[in-house]
């Protein structure tokens, strides 16, 4: 078939009724696909040498559902999904792993990575298990990253991480929450005109807005990458929806932001 013809990003504006995964948002959080698996994203951002603003185009243009950059993407969020790790490839975990060994960075900055999908406009998904922080080493030590002939052992989900790892999962269950009920979080390609991403002078900071026209409240959305100085947020008179580092973050007009935070909080 002739390829202007085929069903694929290249040609996602030209047909109705079909989308595709958005890897600009993928390899701008995480480096996954095809990127070296020491390559640094802006969710696993522990290099001090990592440049924010090389990657900050495509997160604000998956942000928006626009898949591709912002200047140059299809904007028509009904044909974006929204992810960091799918099918036979890395799980989250295990894609960080490879950034870092310690279990509480792991975790960090896979909350921040799903809290950029879920509070993405388009389809969000997440690969199964990595609510949990599932990963795909089986009973050995060396992560699969093409698992799709790999053995039971590889492939199957370890629900005793559900209880390891209780903090992520319970962060997962907010999103996914707050994903279904804001109506500002499904915007089509008129909607996402209006939605402005706020990017601080740093490139580490993104702040939004999106509106829940069935509850009336308007929440806003805060999402800090793990290196340079942060600005502080102005959460003055909101109401704390969902922290990810569960700091015990006291809001006001000058919140202190951490690296690897989101914060959502309503109004």
């Amino acid at each position: 078939m002739n390829s202007t013809l085929q069903a694929k990003q290249a040609n996602l504006a030209k047909f109705v009724g079909y989308g595709a995964f958005n890897d600009k948002i993928r390899d701008s959080l995480i480096k996954g696909g095809m990127n070296s698996t020491d390559s640094v994203g802006w969710a696993t951002s522990f290099s001090t040498t990592y440049q924010p603003n090389s990657d900050v185009d495509s997160l604000v243009g998956g942000i928006k559902g626009i898949t591709g950059g912002t200047t140059s993407g299809v904007a028509d969020p009904d044909k974006s999904v929204a992810y960091v790790a799918c099918h036979d490839n890395y799980t989250l975990h295990d894609r960080i792993r490879f950034l870092t060994s310690r279990e509480e960075n792991i975790l960090k900055a896979a909350k921040l990575a799903e809290s950029v999908v879920f509070t993405s406009q388009g389809t969000s998904f997440m690969l199964s298990g990595d609510e949990f922080l599932r990963h795909k080493a089986g009973t050995g030590t060396i992560s699969n990253g093409n698992s799709y002939n790999a053995s039971y052992d590889v492939n199957t989900l370890d629900y005793s991480l559900k209880i390891t790892n209780a903090s992520m999962f319970a962060t997962v269950q907010k999103l996914v929450a707050l994903k279904q009920k804001v109506s500002g979080l499904h915007l089509d390609a008129t909607g996402i005109k209006g939605l402005t991403v706020t990017v601080s002078s740093g490139s580490n900071m993104l702040t939004y807005e999106v509106k829940d026209s069935s509850a009336n409240k308007t929440y806003k959305i805060v999402h800090a990458a793990g290196v340079g100085t942060l600005p502080t947020a102005d959460f003055a008179g909101y109401s704390l929806y969902l922290d990810t580092l569960d700091s015990g973050v006291a809001l006001s007009a000058a919140t202190t932001i951490s690296p690897f935070q989101t914060i959502i909080a309503s109004k």
